[in-house]
């Protein structure tokens, strides 16, 4: 049995102490978004850096949304994107 004292429980809780940190900053008001959407509205974001939740505010309506995946080059990559 591991010992509540060794190093691999210390760096677990050191773990979860930093990620419930972590989760709290950034679902804080300072770091989140909440729009109202209306009919026609464009709103981009790059979900490499991007934590989104959509919630349920759509009603009865149907959601639609288009996804662009976009991939930069490497500098001298040559051939077809």
């Amino acid at each position: 049995m591991t010992s509540p004292d060794s190093p691999a429980i210390r760096q677990l809780r050191t773990s979860r102490c930093s990620r419930a940190r972590l989760l709290r900053h950034a679902s804080s008001p300072n770091c989140t978004i909440q729009r109202g959407w209306n009919p026609g509205d464009f709103v981009p974001w790059d979900n490499r850096a991007t934590w989104h939740d959509a919630m349920d505010e759509h009603g009865d309506g149907a959601r639609v949304y288009r996804k662009v995946i976009g991939v930069e080059r490497e500098e001298g990559a040559t051939g077809a994107a």
